[in-house]
């Protein structure tokens, strides 16, 4: 099973809440950022997820973290963020820009793979650079955000370079 590979038992239902949506095909509702939709139980667990077709949930079936989520939920395990406003929003805050560079990871990891080389080490890199909630940056501090990509990118082009 890959990195970037979600499952959502494992998780604290960070898309059900942090990510908003406006009423269309995909969602029948509107539904604003950082609010629980409203088919989430005490426990945050989806009280449809078996029914999201039938309910007009298909941007919840299409939609994928790429293993944020769980990621998240375990850097924050030993805290009780979910009764902190102002670690709720630290939360919310990671998880947008951990789902970015999730995906950006995980594409890079195909790309590479697709092109004959083994980003292993490389990937391995990634995750330290977020494996404690204290090395991840919130989505509203440009200068963190800024500072990680750009390191990403020098190990990336690290990498390319010594596999040519």
């Amino acid at each position: 099973m890959s990195k970037f590979s979600y499952d959502c038992s494992k998780c604290a239902a960070f898309c059900c809440i942090a990510l908003g949506y406006e009423a269309s095909d995909q969602f029948p509702y509107t539904k604003p950022q950082n609010e629980p939709c409203k088919n989430l139980d005490n426990c945050n667990r989806c009280t449809i997820h078996d029914d999201l077709e039938a309910q007009n949930y298909h941007g919840c079936i299409a939609f994928s973290c790429h293993g944020a989520g769980p990621h998240l939920t375990q850097c924050y395990s030993r805290l009780d963020w979910q009764n902190d406003p102002t670690l709720k929003q630290e939360v919310y805050d990671k998880f947008h820009f951990l789902r970015a560079v999730f995906e950006i990871a995980e594409t890079t990891e195909l790309t590479l793979k697709n092109s004959g080389l083994n980003p292993k080490a490389l990937i391995k890199d990634f995750f330290k650079m977020i494996a404690t909630r204290q090395k991840i940056p919130p989505i509203t501090n440009r200068e963190a955000t800024d500072q990680f990509t750009e390191i990403w990118e020098q190990k990336l082009r690290a990498f390319i370079h010594k596999n040519k």
